[in-house]
């Protein structure tokens, strides 16, 4: 998960890339950018994909709820796919690291070469909504075509595992239910696109 700096910030998204007249520290590129980089993002994030995948399926039924209703508008805007891992049998507190490694091998074997991988993880880095949305829309201007977002399980996922993924991303510094952190990410993704669009979602 994910802790940006301004340098960082920049990195993402860099005025001068994406003719901003304000940078993300004052407020977000996208009020700012010319209409025809508006534009390019609206007709580019309808060839994004995006791709999570989930260890275990939410069982919470208001959790569900909130699951399919942010799928369903965040479809308005990119093509979605879940993909479930079946959680590995943890039978004693001493025999975590090897569950982990279990669910990070079934992981690993959902992921193709060519997609942008983002790692949900509470020592990651953080971003705010516009920041976020602003990663999303310099990877679209920039030739990526799929991202990738993982959720552990309840014990998280493998060291060894986020050693491979480009982007650890963190959605807050306390522990958060699995369950719960993936209705999170649907819903900071589906608010950033309605900040690209420059809709009224986002206050």
């Amino acid at each position: 998960m994910i802790l940006i700096n301004l340098k960082f910030r920049f990195a993402i998204c860099p005025p001068q890339e994406i003719g901003a007249e304000k940078s993300l520290e004052q407020g977000g590129y996208h009020e700012a950018a010319p209409r025809q980089i508006r534009t390019a993002i609206s007709a580019k994030s309808k060839m994004l994909k995006i791709k999570i995948i989930s260890v275990g399926r939410i069982k919470q039924k208001g959790w569900q709820a909130a699951e399919s209703e942010y799928s369903q508008r965040i479809m308005r805007y990119a093509k979605l796919e879940h993909v479930f891992v079946k959680d590995a049998f943890l039978e004693s507190i001493r025999n975590a690291k090897k569950v982990m490694a279990l669910e990070a091998d079934s992981i690993l074997r959902k992921i193709k070469k060519n997609e942008f991988t983002v790692a949900l993880d509470r020592q990651g880095e953080q971003m705010s909504s516009r920041e976020f949305a602003g990663f999303l829309s310099f990877k679209t201007l920039h030739g990526v075509s799929k991202i990738t977002f993982v959720v552990g399980g309840p014990l998280g996922l493998a060291e060894e595992f986020l050693k491979k993924v480009d982007l650890i991303l963190s959605l807050s510094q306390m522990t958060l239910p699995h369950e719960l952190s993936k209705v999170i990410l649907l819903e900071q993704i589906y608010r950033a696109f309605s900040i690209l669009k420059n809709e009224k979602y986002h206050k």
